[in-house]
Formats: structure tokens, sequence, C-alpha cells
């Protein structure tokens, strides 16, 4: 329902994905440079000094930016690891997670992902090619069932089909023959360390025992 209100407004699919992210609990704050790259229209008030970091960081909650990791700086904090990245012109994006107190620093970024535990940022000169999706990716974890496409391909390629396919709900992609199942419903998650595994954000899914 939300969404389908977000629509009426006008707002971008990419714009309502990110928007409805939150869950019921909580918020997702959007400023200038989020509204910008998300297409909505804004227009600041008068003396309005609201900035993004020195070095245009932008801050994006419960997101992970996924893949293109350099180094990992363990056992540190949010703020130690925005300043880490400003200081390295290598650095174009990070993510955080809360839960483990770890940090990842990117050479690049290309696709955002859900996840409750992650804080990321990145700078200005990726903005324009980032896609906020509203696909959870799962490592070391099958979710057997509710097949009904498979095909030999990549990660990225695996995840881009489902995420562009309204039938689509889940997938898994197994790294040891790179093969993708397709997947018309999430089930219950099997521990299994080849497999990578994806669903969309509000499908219904839990470890099985």
């Amino acid at each position: 329902m939300v969404g389908a209100y977000y629509n009426s407004l006008g707002l971008s699919d990419k714009a309502i994905l990110f928007l409805t992210l939150a869950p019921p609990d909580d918020m997702l704050v959007v400023d200038a440079e989020i509204a910008s790259t998300l297409g909505i229209a804004i227009e600041p008030l008068e003396g309005d000094k609201s900035t993004t970091t020195s070095s245009e960081l932008v801050m994006l909650q419960r997101i992970d930016l996924y893949g293109f990791d350099y180094r990992r700086i363990d056992s540190t904090s949010l703020d130690n690891c925005c300043s880490s990245c400003e200081g390295e012109g290598r650095c174009m994006a990070f993510t955080f997670n809360r839960r483990h107190s770890v940090c990842f620093l990117k050479s690049d970024g290309r696709i955002g992902l859900h996840n409750g535990d992650a804080v990321s940022g990145y700078k200005q000169q990726i903005k324009a090619q980032l896609y906020l999706s509203n696909m959870e990716v799962l490592e070391g974890a099958d979710m057997p069932g509710g097949d009904y496409r498979d095909f030999k391909g990549s990660f990225a390629k695996c995840f881009v089909e489902c995420a562009k396919d309204d039938r689509c709900q889940a997938f898994s992609w197994v790294s040891t023959n790179n093969s993708c199942w397709l997947k018309s419903s999430a089930s219950k998650l099997r521990p299994d360390k080849r497999i990578v595994s994806g669903n969309k954000v509000g499908v219904g899914r839990a470890f099985s025992d």
C-alpha cells in the first residue's frame, strides 16, 4: 500500500524501493544527496547549511554495498570506518557491520543490498552507477524448492535476472559450477558453504532446523 501511494506521487521505482526498505519500527533519513540520487525533487530552505562530509560521503542506513572490498578493518567504529575511507584516494565506498564492528573499504560500488546490520557510505564519483536493490543476499545458504528456471552464469547475472523478473522471489547460486536457480517462492534456508542465496525483502524465509 505504501509503495502504491509513492507511485501515485510519481516517484521512480528506484526511489520506492529505497523508501520502503525500513521495517515498521525504524526509519530512513533522506538528505539532499540521497534525494538527488533517487530522482526526488527538493527545494532547500533559505539558509539551509546541510552538507555531506568533507569528502562528500553519502550515508546509507541498513544497506550493504556488495563486493569490491580491498581492505577489512576489524574491531572498529563507524566513525573510524568513515574516516578511513575519507582519507584514502582508492576508497570509493565502505560498508560497516554494526553487529561485528567490522569495516570493509571498497574500491567501487554497484549494488546496494538490504541488511539490517549494515551502514554504508559512498563518494560522489560513483553515485550515478549505484542501484539500490530490494534483495537480501545470504552467503553459505541454500534455499531448496520453488525453482522455475535454471541456467549457467556468474553470481552477478543470477542476481540481476532475479531482480528484474517479477516472478522471481528468490534465487540460489552454486559457486562450484556457476549454476543459477530462480525461484517463485522463498523456502527455509539450509546451510551450504557452496551456495549464495537471495530473496526479495518482505518474502518470508528462515533457517531450517
